[in-house]
């Protein structure tokens, strides 16, 4: 984690690839108290940079997996069906 400057600093991602390249999983930074005090949904970030896939969170604080989850699936959400379409 050091060697690729992985801090744990809110929104930072770290993904871990194996041997052959493929994600098996992936660290997301969850800064401090303070930090996190400042907003809501601070996996969102994670859900953003990480590529499509199956994960599983882990490690979350005491009452916070509700809200980390939602926030992890609104990121991954287009709202397509409602943004205006640009002209071609």
């Amino acid at each position: 984690m050091r060697a690729a400057g992985f801090t744990g600093a809110l929104g930072s991602t770290l993904p871990v690839p194996d041997a052959d390249g493929r994600l098996v999983m992936a660290l997301a930074g969850y800064g401090t108290q303070a930090t996190r005090a400042r907003g809501r949904f601070h996996l969102a970030a994670a859900a953003a940079a990480l590529p499509d896939g199956a994960y599983r969170l882990e490690g979350l604080p005491h009452g916070r997996a509700a809200e980390e989850a939602l926030g992890w699936l609104l990121a991954g959400y287009g709202f397509e069906r409602y943004r205006t379409q640009s002209p071609q």
